[in-house]
């Protein structure tokens, strides 16, 4: 399930019991009003007990007169996630409200920032009078299963970085005249190296150079001889600067500890990778305002990831809504005569923004799609480099989504033309 920021409107045909719900890991504090004062409820987070929940709101909504029943809740990770499932199996209008939104309310309504499991609902119960609430989509299948493919490809991902730099580190400490750079470490030659040597300066240093060139190229055969060179005479350097003891050989076994620890990331982001793509195929067939990956522009496997996060793009009207949604969004701050700088909102989703930044850094590249707008951003608008790279995420984004809706092949003049511009050319 995801967030879409969307103010709720009621319908004057309709009587709507609001109850506000604090969610927390073992309890559930309810409060509803009926007209006649608040009414308090307490539950257990279990399943059971919910539904006798549901089924109590259920009986007393009809026999008030009321005809749909809104369950309003503070977002808080997963332990709400079994609430929102019932609620909804009851075919209650479930909504939540932000966080900083229940944080200001609570000193208007209070005085202070004071937080119980008590009076919250009734924080949550008043911004529901205001309409301050966000609707909860509800993702089909495919989609649910995309967003949480996406999830174990990012931790995958965030996995190997942390696994390189721990075997940076240790490999600086074990080995600290290693020659070659990253590119060659933690390539097919680097891992022969680590197979037959284990990055240890002390036993290449012991051992034969022809023996050892041998044994790495049986495993490796287009590494080049003058690498193997540089790594035996560099260790024993290493060798000489870097004592042989129990404290080296612990780090040598974090060294081998990391390594594997990389080729299990690198093996889930593989598995996780071939799920997206095939997931991401059902899901075009769902939506067919989707793009099609594009070489040059974006690949499959990145394309799926940002669906993942943003869900259909069917659901958003414009650029600009699912723009909203990610968090790239604009905010100014001004007050008298001063004007603050624009700045994006960052409160969407952090990971959307991520996948966006790797697929625009290729673009911006002279010759590229985005070479000349990232340009003029730097330096004839003089913007840093985060600035320009966040407006071209904008931009790209923006492509994309009109792209998708168009249904044609894409064109690049396109991106940078208005429609108007196009029917005159035409």
């Amino acid at each position: 399930m995801s967030q879409v920021a969307l103010k709720s409107r009621k319908s004057q045909s309709l009587r709507i019991l609001d109850v506000a719900i604090d969610v927390g890991l073992d309890l559930l504090h309810a409060v509803t009003d009926l007209g006649a004062g608040l009414i308090r409820r307490q539950t257990r987070n279990q399943t059971e007990d919910i539904q006798r929940l549901c089924q109590w709101l259920s009986d007393t909504a009809r026999l008030h007169g009321f005809s749909q029943v809104r369950l309003i809740m503070e977002p808080t990770g997963i332990y709400h996630e079994l609430l929102s499932r019932i609620g909804h199996a009851y075919g209650f209008d479930v909504r939540t409200v932000q966080a900083a939104a229940v944080k200001g309310n609570r000193l208007v309504m209070f005085g202070d920032f004071g937080k119980t499991d008590h009076r919250d609902p009734e924080v949550i119960l008043d911004l529901a009078k205001n309409e301050r609430l966000i609707f909860k989509r509800i993702l089909t299948d495919t989609f649910q299963a995309l967003r949480n493919a996406g999830v174990i490809y990012a931790r995958a991902e965030s996995d190997a970085a942390r696994a390189k730099c721990r075997i940076h580190r240790a490999l600086r400490r074990v080995f600290p005249d290693f020659p070659l750079s990253k590119d060659f470490l933690f390539s097919r030659s680097g891992e022969a190296v680590m197979k037959v040597t284990g990055f240890d300066p002390h036993s290449i240093a012991r051992t034969y150079p022809k023996r050892l060139d041998q044994r790495i190229r049986r495993l490796a055969p287009r590494i080049r001889r003058s690498s193997i060179t540089k790594i035996y005479e560099s260790a024993k350097l290493s060798a000489d600067s870097t004592p042989s003891n129990p404290a080296t050989e612990l780090t040598l076994l974090e060294l081998r500890q990391a390594w594997n620890d990389l080729h299990l990331a690198q093996e889930r982001k593989a598995e996780s990778a071939a799920i997206l793509e095939s997931l991401f195929d059902q899901a075009r067939l769902l939506d067919h305002t989707l793009p099609p990956p594009q070489p040059g522009l974006i690949s499959k496997l990145n394309l799926a990831r940002l669906v993942a996060e943003t869900g259909p793009w069917c659901d958003f009207s414009s650029a600009r809504q699912l723009l909203k949604f990610i968090g790239l969004n604009l905010f100014e701050q001004q007050s008298g005569n001063w004007n603050g700088k624009k700045r994006i909102s960052k409160k969407g989703r952090p990971l959307a923004r991520h996948i966006l930044s790797l697929v625009v850094i290729p673009l911006v590249r002279q010759g590229q799609l985005l070479g000349d707008f990232h340009h003029q951003k730097r330096t004839i608008e003089k913007k840093p480099g985060p600035v320009a790279i966040t407006a071209s995420a904008r931009k790209i984004l923006g492509v994309l989504f009109g792209w998708g809706r168009s249904g044609r092949a894409f064109d690049p003049q396109r991106a940078f033309t208005c429609e108007s511009q196009m029917r005159k050319a035409a």
